[in-house]
């Protein structure tokens, strides 16, 4: 939207040559019609408050399109500020989203090589108490035997 932007001396111009223009097109217009020989058309007359009026609501305008302009164009950069920090954000949470499943695969692995050890522990658990069952019934069996050995020695 590229709007043509005028300065205040320019404006002027401008205005006094259409307004020239219109009061020649008036006088032109007037005298053809007389000429004619036909009725007289009303013709319409600008005054120059009328004019000021005109050229004031223009510096309105033109003022109110450079204000919308210079926020249009502000908004723009805050856009594009927002999109960048927004690709920021999306690099940044895939980021982290491949982290997670990297400690998810090292938490799984970590949990499995924990259930594997555990395992290894109660087989160790289970394979020392058969050994400390033998080794107490061996031990009985020695005391039984030295027990009925002394007896078969006092007895004799």
């Amino acid at each position: 939207m590229n709007y043509l932007i005028l300065n205040r001396a320019t404006k002027r111009l401008l205005l006094l040559f259409l307004s020239g223009l219109f009061l020649w097109l008036v006088l032109v217009a007037s005298v053809t019609a007389s000429a004619s020989g036909t009725p007289q058309e009303q013709t319409a007359v600008v005054r120059i408050s009328e004019l000021n009026m005109l050229d004031n609501k223009l510096d309105q305008l033109s003022q109110i399109n450079g204000r919308l302009l210079n926020e249009s164009n502000t908004q723009k950069v805050e856009l594009q500020k927002s999109q960048e920090a927004l690709k920021r954000a999306q690099a940044e949470l895939r980021l982290l989203r491949s982290q997670l499943a990297e400690a998810r695969a090292l938490s799984q692995n970590q949990i499995s090589l924990l259930e594997t050890a555990n395992q290894s522990l109660q087989q160790y658990a289970k394979e020392e108490k058969a050994r400390r069952l033998r080794i107490k019934a061996q031990r009985n069996m020695w005391i039984a035997g030295t027990i009925f050995a002394c007896l078969g020695l006092v007895v004799k």
